[in-house]
């Protein structure tokens, strides 16, 4: 019985021994192939390779990757479109008290490249306006104006999640302050 569990434990101990043996042999190595010699080797700094990457160094560009890969994916569209609301407080004329006027706004941007675009704008501003008692018997008449707007845009700043832009625009503005007023002139209400 003795000399059975030795015989079992030198078979253990010389497998094990071969299998390391065998395992260090088959191309796990760390040493590179070897090359051919009639081929002379270049120097590694001019191969472009500053040495081994880091983990933390591949795991860094893997994330700049992705994000320039998430940016371009949110501001490569051709169009943009905008639909919004506004609020405006002014004085319609010299002597009369602020007015109040809500507006909708309009855009569409066309992008020539991801930073630079061309925006055309329309909005529309609706209101009413306090003239005070007065001979015509109107106190509070509807007040509006309309502007179309065009100019370029750019973004200076992109981020996967928001974007900061600059742009000029111009255009015409139309008011109407007298479209409620049944023919009496802006003049005599103070508009």
């Amino acid at each position: 019985m003795y000399s059975f569990r030795r015989s079992v434990g030198v078979l253990a101990v010389i497998s094990l021994v071969s299998f390391g043996a065998l395992a260090q042999s088959t191309g796990s190595s760390s040493n590179p192939p070897a090359q051919d010699q009639t081929q002379p080797q270049a120097p590694a700094a001019t191969q472009g390779q500053q040495g081994p990457v880091t983990v933390q160094g591949r795991i860094r560009a893997r994330r700049d990757a992705r994000r320039a890969q998430a940016i371009h994916d949110t501001y490569a569209h051709l169009y943009e479109v905008f639909i919004g609301a506004g609020y405006q407080r002014f004085t319609p004329g010299s002597t009369l008290q602020r007015a109040t006027m809500y507006s909708w706004d309009a855009a569409v941007t066309r992008y020539y490249s991801e930073k630079l675009g061309i925006t055309f704008d329309g909005r529309g501003y609706y209101g009413t306006a306090y003239v005070g008692l007065n001979s015509t018997s109107l106190t509070r008449p509807a007040i509006s104006h309309y502007d179309v707007l065009v100019g370029p845009t750019y973004r200076f700043r992109m981020r996967p999640k928001y974007s900061i832009a600059g742009s000029v625009k111009g255009g015409v503005a139309i008011g109407n302050f007298s479209g409620d007023t049944n023919g009496f002139g802006t003049a005599v209400l103070g508009l």
